[in-house]
């Protein structure tokens, strides 16, 4: 299981479903201090992880740059996340970075109809990222559908060092080497 997150959602057999409830201000972690996750998710199992009619908020620290909303991960145990990944119908706010960050999560996502709320830390970071590197090639279904975004907590000025957006897809980790992504659907999002 993951040693992180107020909420540890990693289901070994059987599907798991998290719904209605509101998750705030999660701590810091004992292992990696500066780590605050209101929700993680992974797992190494073909199941489906459903996260649906919840409200996700960060510690409205613009300082904590390492305050996630929700973070799913692989690999877990040393195998891929295959798990599908649907995340519906919540809210995700006032987190000091990134309030979705999937990284190297092989399983596919559907991250719709949700409210989201750009992270207060300056610096380049965008309110959904799918990151894979270290040569994870991602082919299941990657979908970011109907989505609000609300990026004016974007402390701002836009620069090189303060880019980001709404939705982000990155190949790549500083050091390490590309990944890819070969079946993404961006849709209706607003």
């Amino acid at each position: 299981s993951s040693q992180f997150g107020t909420v540890r959602i990693t289901p070994t057999t059987g599907d798991a479903v998290f719904d209605g409830f509101t998750v705030q201000n999660p701590r810091a972690t004992t292992s990696m201090t500066a780590l605050r996750v209101g929700v993680t998710v992974a797992s190494s199992q073909p199941v489906t992880i459903t996260v649906t009619n919840n409200v996700i908020l960060g510690t409205g620290n613009p300082a904590y740059g390492s305050d996630y909303g929700v973070y799913a991960f692989g690999p877990i145990g040393g195998q891929p996340s295959v798990a599908t990944l649907v995340f519906r119908d919540n809210e995700v706010r006032n987190t000091g970075s990134n309030p979705i960050l999937i990284e190297r999560f092989t399983g596919p996502t559907d991250v719709s109809d949700n409210a989201i709320a750009r992270g207060l830390f300056t610096g380049g970071l965008s309110a959904y990222v799918n990151m894979s590197h270290t040569n994870t090639p991602i082919t299941s279904l990657q979908r970011v559908s109907g989505n609000t975004f609300d990026m004016a907590p974007d402390p701002g000025p836009y620069t090189s060092g303060n880019g980001g957006g709404a939705i982000s897809f990155i190949g790549a980790l500083t050091g390490t080497s590309i990944g890819t992504f070969s079946n993404v659907e961006i849709t209706g999002n607003t």
